[in-house]
């Protein structure tokens, strides 16, 4: 069992020195023009109009013009910025982050400093793409924006392959500053945000205290007729959502996964029954064969094969409700003649409450045989570094037999003779010993057209999302010293950096939910709640729309009626082999479910 409380991302910056051999670098005039600086992407003083590479500088006028953007908003008007993840629901990583990706290298090859320090990557967007989390960036502090459109990787590193992009602070207020904004959105609450700045100038240097919140209402997918695209909208590609790591979804032979049957109610929960139709050289300029998921139809009837495609983005929304909160603190000041000292406090925290996200993913780790010392009575050849094999229901699981003894349509009576016989053929004497320690065979779950939830989403949830927590905390600490030596014009640049960022939460290994489904399938009863002692069920029925049968070893075998009552339709649909059932307690240790403990 693998939890994970937070992870921790740290930038610790050796000591740098600049040398050169020109002479003295300006400072900013008190019309804030930028006359001399060290340019983003280089070492060396100058100017960016003389600089050896392309950079692009907005102050904090042109920002200004633009209707003092937030810094997610600046990025998409970029036009080297390509996809990079900030104002959508990030499924499964990324959520509340923000990112830039320079000329499509990725946002882990784009490099965001800030006042030309290196910021720490967000764990938050490890899953998508990494990079630096934009939103740490105080949008009260900014006085301007450099941006590299080049490589600078042998200035900074391989992170800087795409790009730079160079936050710098403001040294020119006197004063104090406000600004909200509201943003009204037809289908939610509408965005808004506050920023307050304070600075004071005095002869040596100066001072900057800035905050700032914002938030992001929720947005449902289906508040835009555009959210949610059929099937012939490029879910036979992928597109629109559609996969086929679905439930209702099919079973195997245990012997040689070749096609058993598939479970029951695909479409009268909202999926879409497809065959994969080969076509000759479909696809422009290309000599081999294209496969296609093809709906069912007449001309394309249904077969054993068939397989039932799920739309996991009916569970999403477009937009997340969000929380920002942001607080910087610099001071500047010159502590001897051509010496100067510069030291800030930054802290940012993300919160997306209740995000929606399909209801579970689909397996990327499957069980040992029994053969090997496991659990799994498949007789599959094992495969891969840690030779595992499909999931297998042993031939006396309740559900199983159920199934084929009911025997309701589509379900022939010879496709129930079939799986009788496949499910209790005898195992061969070199692996006597199956699922539940069995001597028969059982029958095999599809690795690829099988998720333990799907078309008929959480039983337990009301919209039958899954519903996540989210919450990522950032500070940093950099200070650094900068001046000239009194002799051949050297000068010299020194500055330590800690940045440290942690996403507060609680994530279920591959491991526990692993050892959860072979323990269900087996009916061993196993305790997966320490706190509720609650233990596993055993494998119900497609959707969890018709009667479940529950299996533990303190109930030999039931209907629960939560379970019934919470899928929010009534058990008339043919019965199947297909869904976990139970408690909330048994959903919430499925593949790619998380509970999130605030800090």
């Amino acid at each position: 069992m693998t939890r994970r409380s937070y992870l921790c991302g740290g930038s610790m910056l050796a000591v740098a020195f600049a040398l050169a051999m020109a002479g003295p670098a300006g400072a900013q005039s008190n019309t804030n023009e930028v006359e001399e600086v060290v340019v983003t992407g280089s070492y060396i003083a100058g100017t960016p109009e003389d600089a050896a590479q392309p950079v692009d500088v907005l102050s904090s006028a042109d920002l200004e013009k633009q209707g003092s953007p937030t810094v997610v908003q600046l990025v998409k008007t970029i036009t080297a910025a390509q996809s990079g993840i900030g104002e959508s629901n990030r499924y499964n990583g990324g959520a509340g982050t923000a990112s830039i990706n320079l000329r499509g290298f990725g946002a882990s090859r784009t490099l965001s400093l800030m006042n030309g320090r290196r910021m720490a990557d967000s764990p938050a967007a490890a899953f998508q793409g990494g990079g630096a989390d934009l939103n740490f960036i105080p949008t009260a502090a900014i006085g301007r924006i450099e941006i590299l459109k080049d490589g600078a990787a042998a200035t900074y590193g391989s992170d800087a392959v795409g790009g730079v992009v160079n936050f710098i602070t403001r040294t020119d207020l006197d004063g104090l500053e406000v600004e909200t904004e509201y943003t009204q959105i037809k289908g939610s609450d509408g965005d808004y945000h506050a920023n307050l700045a304070w600075g004071q100038k005095f002869d040596a240097g100066n001072i900057l205290i800035a905050a700032g919140y914002r938030h992001r209402s929720r947005l449902d997918i289906k508040d835009r007729d555009w959210g949610i695209q059929g099937f012939d909208k490029g879910g036979y590609a992928g597109g629109g959502g559609w996969s086929g790591n679905s439930n209702p979804g099919n079973y195997t032979l245990a012997t040689t996964g070749g096609a058993l049957f598939r479970d029951n109610g695909c479409t009268e929960l909202g999926g879409e029954l497809t065959n994969s139709i080969v076509f000759a050289n479909s696809a422009p300029g290309t000599t081999g064969n294209t496969t296609l998921a093809t709906p069912v139809s007449a001309q394309n009837p249904l077969a054993t094969t068939s397989q039932c495609r799920f739309q996991f983005s009916n569970f999403n929304d477009l937009v997340n409700d969000e929380d920002h909160f942001q607080g910087h603190g610099e001071i500047n000041f010159e502590f001897a003649e051509g010496h100067k000292f510069h030291g800030e406090v930054t802290w940012n925290r993300n919160v997306v409450s209740n995000q929606r996200i399909s209801p579970s993913n689909g397996n990327t780790q499957f069980p040992t045989p029994t053969s090997l010392g496991g659990e799994s009575g498949s007789l599959r050849t094992p495969t891969a570094i840690n030779s595992f094999v499909p999931f297998n229901v042993p031939s006396n699981h309740p559900g199983l037999m159920d199934l084929y003894t009911t025997c309701a349509a589509p379900l022939s009576a010879a496709q129930c003779t079939s799986i009788i016989g496949a499910a209790n053929t005898a195992r061969p004497a070199s692996n006597p010993l199956g699922g539940s320690l069995l001597g028969t065979n059982g029958i095999d779950i599809s690795q690829t057209a099988f998720r333990f939830i799907g078309n008929a989403g959480h039983p337990t949830n009301a919209d039958k999302a899954d519903h996540q927590d989210i919450e990522q905390t950032e500070w940093r600490v950099s200070g650094g010293v900068k001046g000239e030596l009194p002799w051949l014009g050297i000068r010299y640049d020194a500055a330590l950096t800690y940045m440290q960022a942690r996403f507060t939460g609680v994530a279920i290994g591959e491991d526990e939910t692993l050892n959860t489904i072979v323990s269900t399938l087996n009916q061993t009863g196993e305790l997966i709640d320490p706190h509720t002692a609650v233990a596993v069920a055993a494998l119900g029925h497609v959707t969890l729309n018709g009667p479940t049968v529950v299996m533990s070893t303190a109930h030999p075998a039931k209907f629960p009626e939560d379970v019934a009552k919470a899928s929010g339709v009534q058990p008339t649909l043919p019965r199947g082999v297909a869904n976990l059932s139970g408690r909330a307690e048994r959903f919430d240790r499925l593949p790619g479910d998380a509970d999130t403990i605030k800090a």
